[in-house]
């Protein structure tokens, strides 16, 4: 059986073996890579990303919810959301870790997408620290 076994191994590893020659394969040897292609590209716009929806849960397209700079006063808030044609109006505000979250009403008829497009234009303000969907249970 010892010998049976040997054989078995010496004809495996003269077969196995000799395959293996070319020790210069990789499997990124043929790919081209531009590194000046990320720069071209306009992966900066997150507005046409899709916002994931909580399980059981679905986007609201009524309210988002904002947080403004520390420095910003009721009536700065008020002037700069009157600039935006989507919002109605300021709602309440919300502890939110050691800042205050405001609910922003929505204009009717807005889609998930328009919703999506709405955060990205607030998330560049310089007066909004973060802007946020909310979501209602199905």
């Amino acid at each position: 059986m010892r010998i049976l076994l040997s054989l078995i191994a010496v004809v495996a590893s003269t077969l196995v073996f000799p395959s293996c020659k070319d020790t210069t394969v990789s499997p990124l040897k043929h790919v081209r890579f531009d590194p000046e292609l990320l720069n071209r590209l306009e992966i900066a716009d997150s507005s046409s990303l899709v916002i994931a929806n909580p399980a059981g849960m679905q986007l609201n397209t009524k309210q988002v919810q904002v947080i403004f700079r520390e420095n910003t006063s009721f009536a700065q808030q008020q002037e700069l959301l009157n600039k935006y044609g989507f919002v109605q109006h300021i709602g309440m505000a919300t502890p939110a870790n050691s800042s205050l979250a405001h609910t922003l009403d929505l204009v009717d008829g807005l889609d998930n997408q328009q919703v999506s497009k709405v955060l990205h234009l607030l998330e560049k303000d310089p007066a909004i620290v973060a802007a946020k969907p909310t979501f209602r249970a199905q």
